[in-house]
Parts: C-alpha cells; sequence; structure tokens
C-alpha cells in the first residue's frame, strides 16, 4: 500500500520507509514521522517536492487523526481516492 506526500502527491510504498529506516540506523515509524512532516525530502529523493498537491491539507488531517497508524493511514488514503 502507499501513503501519499502531502506536498506534491507522490505515492510512496510503505515498505520504502523500512528500508530508509534501515540505510539511516533509524526506526520504522520515525521515518514514517518525518515523511509526514517533511514531505519526499525526508526520504532523501532529489526531486521537486513542492506544496502543490490540492488534498495534502486532507492527508495531513488524516495522518493527525491516525497517529502512528501508517496502514490505517494508507487505507483511509486509498479509499476516498487521495
Amino acid at each position: 500500500m502507499d501513503i501519499r506526500c502531502h506536498r506534491c502527491g507522490e505515492p510512496w510504498e510503505i515498505d520504502t520507509f523500512h528500508d530508509v529506516a534501515s540505510e539511516r540506523g533509524t526506526s520504522f515509524d520515525s521515518e514514517v514521522r518525518r515523511f509526514r512532516t517533511k514531505g519526499c525530502v525526508a526520504t532523501g529523493w532529489v526531486g521537486q517536492c513542492e506544496n502543490s498537491y490540492p488534498n495534502g491539507d486532507a492527508i495531513l488531517a488524516l495522518g493527525d487523526l491516525l497517529g502512528d497508524d501508517v496502514d490505517g493511514l494508507a487505507a483511509l488514503l486509498e479509499d476516498f481516492g487521495l
């Protein structure tokens, strides 16, 4: 399942955050939290990540409601077509 960047809308496979955490010597949860606050930049991706995604506020709100439940967030984003 994917979660989307709240800044640009880029979809990211949840398992990516396990890889990023392993590379950085951090935890999966800390990398997901970093992504939820900083967007794509938190993954080390150097592409364009701008505040231009129209559903970004909805993604942030759902993330705040669900806390650390990244699977629930991914499911809701899919259900709502975000």
